[in-house]
């Protein structure tokens, strides 16, 4: 854990309001570099950079002032909304400086507080760019990008939440935009990029806020097609109707993009599922193996040299792959996810392939992957994280110190095998 801390030292000692407000996300931003933002009623302030959270305000924001601010920043009608158990999700931006702008993706939610129990907000601010990055700048593999040609199909990004699954989504998005000649059309909760701001477009894209530019996700599916899209981005696949348009979608002709939770590759269609009635479970498995052309997992871990360094597994449903997926779940006689496990180890893309690329390159320590991989190591990974220990500290990667740390956390790890 970071031993730095972090202190707003601005925040007034009585009414906190909209100027002070701004002036507290772009310290975040401009200062702090900040990953997310926490305001929360009766709580001090607080950030969370590098997967660390921190407090960075003298004292708590009262009810008044916290309900006060969301319904400036978003609408009268937010406390009702809150109350009434409806959590809701929005975009809020402001410009500041010269011609500079600041985007965020807001979560509002109700829930307890030391005052009483219907006197707990809690917003949570992510920065996101106006402009999404490049598949360079974010060092996307061929293979990732190439994703963007599919004619038809759906391409899963999954992983935890803060992992990276919008940006990588806006990176492929802007690569159709700058090369190929496409209709876009997206639906989001809310919209974090703007995709109007790409310079140099050669297709067109329409992106749509939920609950700002259309009421419900129903209204979108039902008129999608009508619109004549190349490319779709659907967001996240959380239930029936989430997934059954994304079939859809992709089984006519339609390139689609789409996020879920899920902890790695081979379990993602299984998981998606899961929520489902068990009696439809088989059924949208099938349609989503005969669906979905490609799933790309990815997290983000802390690196060595500061920052976070995304790891990132990979899986390509070919045909052949697809035909020993359906003889899998048809027979009943071997567990789908096992199967499609031992498969991205063979071609080289788990997680544990990316992780130990990436500590070979000096990006990651040693407890940083022990700590990723726990569930999965085996004395064998044990003696290549050592002896490539060696070769960092021979190559000059690595102090001596480092080192001497790292040897002891893997013999610290190997007696607990």
């Amino acid at each position: 854990m970071s031993n730095t801390e972090y202190v707003w030292e601005d925040c007034p000692s009585i009414g906190f309001n909209l100027e002070n407000f701004k002036e507290f996300l772009v310290w975040c931003t401009q200062i702090a570099k900040v990953n997310d933002i926490f305001i929360e009623s009766n709580e001090p302030l607080g950030i969370k950079k590098d997967n660390v959270t921190y407090n960075v305000s003298r004292r708590a924001l009262s009810y008044s002032e916290v309900s006060q601010l969301i319904n400036e920043i978003y609408q009268n009608s937010a406390q009702s909304e809150l109350r009434g158990g409806r959590p809701f999700g929005f975009s809020y931006s402001f410009s500041f400086g010269k011609d500079e702008r600041l985007r965020f993706r807001v979560d509002a939610s109700a829930g307890n507080s030391v005052t009483g129990v219907d006197e707990g907000i809690e917003l949570v601010f992510r920065p996101t760019e106006g402009e999404p990055p490049s598949v360079n700048e974010l060092n996307l593999s061929n293979r990732i990008i190439n994703t963007t040609k599919y004619k038809d199909g759906m391409v899963l990004i999954t992983g935890p939440t803060g992992s990276g699954k919008t940006t990588m989504l806006g990176a492929l998005l802007k690569y159709i935009i700058q090369t190929m000649r496409k209709h876009v059309l997206t639906i989001e909760d809310p919209i974090e990029f703007d995709f109007k701001c790409i310079p140099n477009r050669l297709s067109r894209v329409f992106q749509t806020e939920l609950h700002t530019n259309i009421e419900s996700f129903e209204e979108f599916i039902e008129h999608m097609l009508r619109k004549s899209p190349d490319v779709i981005l659907l967001g996240e696949l959380r239930d029936t109707l989430s997934i059954d348009a994304g079939i859809l979608a992709s089984q006519t002709g339609h390139l689609v993009y789409a996020t879920g939770h899920t902890n790695n590759c081979s379990n993602a269609l299984e998981r998606l599922v899961d929520g489902l009635p068990s009696s439809q479970q088989k059924s949208k498995l099938l349609k989503l193996v005969g669906s979905t052309r490609a799933i790309i997992h990815q997290r983000l871990l802390n690196g060595r040299l500061g920052g976070r360094v995304a790891v990132i597994e990979e899986l390509y449903i070919t045909r052949k792959l697809e035909m020993e997926m359906y003889a899998i779940l048809t027979k009943g006689e071997q567990s789908l996810t096992k199967f499609l496990a031992e498969h991205i180890s063979e071609n080289k893309l788990s997680l544990m392939d990316c992780i130990k690329s990436k500590f070979m390159d000096g990006l990651l320590t040693v407890d940083t992957c022990i700590e990723e991989l726990s569930q999965e190591l085996t004395s064998d990974d044990l003696d290549f994280f050592a002896a490539e220990t060696k070769k960092l500290l021979a190559t000059g990667k690595i102090s001596e110190t480092e080192s001497v740390n790292w040897k002891s956390y893997i013999e610290v790890f190997r007696e607990g095998l």
